[in-house]
């Protein structure tokens, strides 16, 4: 037989035979020299007593025990016979015998010594397979195997599973909360809290991008999939100085983004503000309040206005300690970031938390925007989207780059307001009828297109 199921000829008899009852026995070789015993009172002598001297002492034994014509003592002599030099010439036990266990063999005496030590073996190989008194079947011999060996499987089972919840995910997660939360508690325990911040910001989080939640290029991307790229966020993107193909290969996965080109997204997120704002947010169904720019959806103190204070980032420990396998350090802490994060052993995890540089718009003419693909543009919405000075104060910055854009492109009237003077110009030049709506149209950012009534005409220039 195989442990593997695959049975041979001689396995297939064998597997039969016991089936039938047949074929599993004691060996009859040992059988005919230890004889046969089935109770502790009935012996049949084998070769080893009968044909040798050890014949007359086996039955001069039982009959001392069963005539009962000696004393106690005299018959403790005769059953010890050679007991302290060469038991076997008097078929008594070595002085190293002991027995546990049924049938309760301990000590050598009463019957089970009134024929002699051997018998004992006899006596064993028939209650080794006795398991219907008179009638053993071989069958029930293996199927206490199989009851055996599955009592050890099942409780091995529970064993194994016992002995490897103490190691269990060790390293994974560090505490109860972790294991039973599949470690959301390891970015906040306020967890009610944090759910409802969750679903106020709508599509704004994308768990199918989590892995980069944070960096510009993960909302860009978010607002491309959800149809939040607004013609307002387009012609940001591209005062920023990034090219129409520069974007189309960001959005769609071409080359690695760097790390300027995140700057530049994250700058042009920065002057989404107001209705253009909204406008972004309507698709993203975002309703989380206080939103000054869309940039603060880059920002866990506006995305998550509630819950914040909450939030948690974990480091590994490098050997288990009070903490087991991860501290958990607070992100925020008096309304600013964690100074603690900003230990040298931290930072090597987590890294910086902070970007160098400071996000910035670059200095692009008017004509380079509009010669990237025919652009048509409203005097309303270029004006709330470009013009208005809060914007520099959102960047929170004075006399940058952006500054220079703004100047270069931006006129004022006598009265004061401020307008685009080169696109006022472009727009009463070649479109007619209501206002266009929008800032840039199409969602690949490219070509002239009709708007309701109005119509764009020229090329631009």
């Amino acid at each position: 037989m195989a442990d593997t199921g695959k049975q041979s000829p001689l396995g297939v008899n064998a597997l039969g035979s016991l089936l039938q009852n047949i074929g599993m026995g004691i060996n009859p070789q040992a059988e005919s020299s230890m004889g046969i015993s089935s109770t502790t009172a009935n012996y049949t002598l084998g070769t080893i007593c009968d044909n040798t001297c050890l014949r007359l002492l086996t039955y001069a034994i039982n009959d001392a025990y069963i005539r009962g014509q000696v004393d106690a003592p005299t018959y403790a002599n005769i059953i010890s016979i050679g007991a302290g030099a060469i038991p076997a010439l008097g078929n008594s036990p070595p002085a190293t015998y002991t027995w546990t266990g049924a049938p309760g063999w301990n000590p050598y005496t009463g019957v089970i010594t009134s024929w002699g030590y051997i018998k004992l073996f006899a006596l064993q190989a028939h209650n080794e397979f006795n398991y219907n008194e008179t009638l053993p079947e071989y069958r029930d011999f293996l199927g206490s195997m199989n009851t055996a060996y599955s009592f050890v499987e099942y409780s091995n089972n529970a064993i194994l599973t016992v002995e490897n919840s103490k190691t269990f995910l060790q390293g994974t997660y560090s505490n109860m909360n972790d294991l039973i939360s599949a470690d959301v508690t390891g970015v906040t325990l306020a967890t009610a809290t944090f759910g409802q911040d969750f679903i106020s910001a709508g599509k704004a989080i994308d768990l199918a991008s989590i892995a980069t939640f944070g960096l510009p290029s993960n909302l860009l991307m978010t607002l491309q999939r959800y149809n939040a790229l607004t013609k307002s966020v387009s012609l940001a993107l591209l005062a920023t100085g990034m090219t129409l193909s520069e974007i189309n290969e960001i959005l769609g996965k071409v080359n690695p983004i760097t790390t300027t080109q995140e700057r530049f997204i994250y700058a042009a997120f920065t002057i989404i503000l107001g209705q253009d704002l909204a406008d972004v947010c309507i698709p993203l169904n975002c309703k989380t309040t206080g939103l000054d720019s869309l940039a603060d959806l880059l920002n866990p103190m506006k995305l998550f206005p509630n819950s914040y204070t909450a939030l948690t980032v974990p480091v590994y420990n490098a050997s288990p300690g009070p903490t087991n396998s991860k501290t958990y350090y607070p992100i925020y802490g008096s309304g600013a970031v964690n100074a603690r994060l900003s230990a040298p052993a931290i930072v090597n995890q987590i890294g910086t938390h902070i970007p160098p540089g400071i996000p910035v718009i670059r200095s692009v003419s008017y004509s380079a925007i509009l010669g990237q693909g025919g652009m048509v543009v409203d005097e309303a919405g270029f004006s709330q989207s470009i013009n208005e000075g809060n914007y520099l104060g959102a960047l929170g910055i004075a006399g940058t780059s952006y500054n220079t854009f703004k100047n270069q492109n931006l006129a004022q009237d006598d009265a004061g307001s401020a307008y685009p003077s080169r696109i006022e110009a472009f727009i009463k030049g070649t479109a007619t009828g209501s206002i266009l709506t929008g800032s840039i149209l199409t969602g690949s950012i490219g070509a002239p297109i009709r708007t309701g009534s109005t119509t764009a005409t020229g090329n631009g220039k």
